[in-house]
């Protein structure tokens, strides 16, 4: 058995993740074939230290032709694959960075409404999405519950101020995930400049979304709330890459009300206000269609008075 082959399996609500280590000539070929999802992914480990070794044939070996092509036994390279394009963390990265990044990446995937992560355990990894949505959200005793965040393709979350987690990750969707173990990650930023700069840029992205919803939660009405979110949303498929419009909403609506601090009804009465008023479109499930973005941005501005 190879060192290198191992996956992260996910099966249930809630459970934790275990370590499936496969022979090499297995490591590519599915547990459970047929039909369905794989609930299994596979990922070589690369071990590619930032300062290569000392070349020890000299001027001899760097004349020495190169081989016609990659050896049988070529270690995968996960981020070849990947759908992330422009948003991938390894994007635009110095060669020597991105192979170091990719020998700490592992990738998880989860069925929609799995756990990641509880409230209290300790943060070990930090995650980027590859495909699908994460919300993170905190209880309380008598089961009241308040959705901090979403996370989609290439954001970046499992931050924490100290060493545990401070709220839950939840799967909304089926997702597929990039992992980076925290300890080796900061043990590799001092020594990756470029790299140290992006997962502050995301850090920094991350703490201003925060403050957006400091002000939504304690200033703004419902029209404004809801109008708020889905303006971001709208603005964070751009960055993706993707059209404003129709706006993907993949979560439910107690899933937003959760995130604006309102109830499902009047998340429901103000979406079809909002419809009957001209600024969206609910064609189906899923899916708001903007038809006035000005006003629906001056709504979340709080420069226009809801009708």
């Amino acid at each position: 058995m190879g060192p290198g082959q191992r996956s992260v399996r996910r099966s249930g609500r809630g459970r934790r993740a275990h370590l499936v280590r496969r022979s090499a000539a297995a490591a590519q070929t599915p547990l459970h074939p047929g039909p369905g999802r794989a609930k299994l992914t596979w990922i070589n480990r690369i071990m590619i230290p930032l300062s290569p070794p000392p070349d020890p044939g000299g001027a001899a070996m760097a004349s020495a032709p190169p081989p016609a092509g990659p050896p049988d036994n070529a270690p995968f390279d996960p981020c070849q694959p990947c759908g992330l394009g422009g948003l991938a963390l390894c994007r635009d990265l110095p060669e020597r960075e991105r192979l170091a990044l990719i020998a700490l990446q592992t990738t998880v995937r989860l069925d929609a409404h799995e756990t990641l992560f509880t409230e209290g355990d300790r943060a070990l990894y930090l995650y980027t999405p590859v495909a699908g949505a994460i919300k993170l959200y905190k209880m309380m005793q008598d089961g009241r519950r308040q959705i901090t965040g979403f996370f989609f393709r290439g954001d970046l979350f499992g931050f924490a101020a100290g060493s545990v987690h401070g709220a839950t990750a939840e799967a909304v969707t089926p997702v597929e995930l990039c992992r980076f173990p925290l300890a080796r990650l900061e043990a590799l930023l001092p020594q990756a400049p470029t790299l140290e700069r992006l997962v502050l840029r995301r850090a920094l992205a991350r703490l201003a979304r925060y403050e957006d919803q400091v002000l939504l939660l304690g200033r703004k009405s419902a029209p404004e709330k809801l109008a708020s979110f889905l303006v971001s949303l709208a603005e964070r498929a751009q960055e993706r890459g993707e059209p404003a419009s129709p706006v993907l909403v993949p979560m439910g609506r107690a899933d937003v009300a959760d995130y604006l601090g309102l109830t499902i009804e009047t998340v429901s009465r103000t979406l079809t206000r909002f419809r009957q008023d001209g600024l969206i479109g609910l064609p189906r499930s899923g899916t708001v269609v903007v038809l006035d973005a000005a006003r629906l941005r001056r709504l979340a501005e709080g420069a226009e008075i809801p009708r």
